[in-house]
């Protein structure tokens, strides 16, 4: 017997503690917060943190996993460069949460849990609003247990270092954190391809200004 997973979404998960430092996730955390425009959070006023000298030791290994996820795992060719385009720090207390949301404009996003302590909310992503089963919407199957082969949503517990990657289109929400009294910071971002991409008998060029 052999069973094929047709047209899988990938995520990425690592734990990257070690790449990065106490100095670092101090510095990030002593960035300027506003809320968020939906109030559900807390986020840092400048959105491309990348851009900061003091973080790029921080970006220098951000940059290396998204490299590796995309030509390595994807096996995306050498001919373009992955570039970050935005990247910023959220932090959520009490009732806060992120809504159901994908990256607009981007490719690979990613999230890196600087601080998740104990009774921190996972990350949770979501299939196709259309398809809420394996089957589609018109029939109303129930399973005796869930997994990857039949799941709509899917969720990635986290704690402090993991960093996941996935594909910017992918929706993805978080709930509330279960003790309502901890902080939660998690840095995230989003890459671009930059260079030349064939599309049939057009060449498109793209890079970040």
């Amino acid at each position: 017997m052999e069973i094929v997973t047709l047209f899988p979404t990938t995520v990425y998960k690592n734990n990257i503690i070690n790449d990065f430092t106490e100095d670092c996730i101090d510095n990030l955390k002593g960035e300027e917060y506003i809320r968020t425009p939906l109030d559900n959070g807390w986020i840092t006023k400048k959105l491309d943190l990348h851009k900061d000298d003091k973080y790029n030791d921080l970006f220098g290994a951000i940059d290396y996993h998204v490299n590796y996820f995309a030509k390595e795992i994807l096996k995306i060719k050498d001919d373009i460069d992955l570039v970050c385009m935005s990247s910023w720090v959220t932090m959520n207390i009490g009732s806060d949460y992120a809504q159901d949301h994908i990256h607009a404009s981007s490719m690979i996003s990613g999230v890196l849990y600087l601080d998740a302590p104990p009774g921190s909310a996972p990350i949770n992503f979501h299939g196709d609003i259309n398809k809420n089963n394996t089957f589609g919407t018109f029939f109303p199957i129930r399973y005796s247990e869930f997994n990857q082969l039949n799941s709509n949503t899917y969720r990635v517990d986290v704690e402090s270092g993991i960093m996941v990657l996935f594909p910017s289109s992918l929706r993805h929400s978080v709930r509330p954190n279960s003790d309502s009294s901890i902080k939660r910071y998690v840095l995230s971002f989003d890459y671009i391809p930059v260079g030349v991409l064939n599309a049939g008998p057009t060449k498109i060029s793209l890079n970040v200004l």
